[in-house]
């Protein structure tokens, strides 16, 4: 067998390097399933990749936290309590549906996250991963930020409940209005988030602390 060149041996070693994955996401105990459904796809898929997948206790039992810290690379946190009602149950939607902070934690959770990994793939504890995400990641880390549109249809105004609406958007209404009311404002998938410290102080920071 031929002795391979110290070259050769580089060029394999670049071919073969992929990007060191993070991830973050929350549960509560109604999503526990579905949160082991996403940890165990996420393997399936990237395990070799993956250094850490960070899971942030939404109101899961003492039970199940004990389980996700027995899974190999994945490590169980609190949400900061910025704010009391955080994690407390809130109506959200036309329908009546109740959900822990009426979402106001996903940005809590991904500056939090992003405090301890050089950047992180914030995914909702429904999605489920098919393929490898290693060109993803390398998207977030040449770009600082991988972010999906889920269309121009809506505006911020008719995604609001009229509680929302009547207690904050109306405060904000006047100095806002084009904004608030316009169909092509900008808008992301909030359920799918990557994001380094690229895009720290013009778009983690601000999402926070609103």
């Amino acid at each position: 067998m031929k002795k391979l060149s110290l070259l050769s041996l580089l060029l394999i070693t670049q071919l073969s390097y992929s990007i060191p994955q993070y991830y973050c996401t929350a549960s509560d105990a109604t999503y526990y399933p579905n949160l082991l459904n996403l940890i165990g796809s996420i393997h399936k898929t990237n395990f070799d990749e993956l250094v850490e997948i960070s899971v942030f206790n939404l109101g899961m039992s003492a039970k199940q936290m004990n389980t996700l810290k027995r899974i190999a690379k994945v490590t169980v946190h609190e949400v900061d309590r910025v704010h009391p009602d955080i994690i407390k149950p809130l109506v959200t939607t036309r329908s009546g549906k109740r959900v822990p902070g009426s979402y106001a934690w996903k940005p809590v959770v991904i500056k939090q996250s992003l405090d301890k990994y050089p950047y992180v793939f914030y995914l909702d504890a429904g999605v489920t991963v098919l393929k490898s995400l290693n060109d993803i990641f390398e998207y977030i880390e040449a770009n600082g930020y991988f972010l999906l549109a889920p269309g121009p249809e809506h505006n911020i105004i008719d995604r609001s409940t009229k509680r929302i609406r009547k207690q904050i958007m109306n405060q904000l209404y006047a100095r806002y209005t084009g904004m608030l009311s316009c169909k092509d404002t900008p808008s992301v998938t909030a359920g799918l988030q990557g994001v380094s410290r690229k895009v720290y102080d013009e778009y983690v920071m601000p999402m926070y602390e609103f």
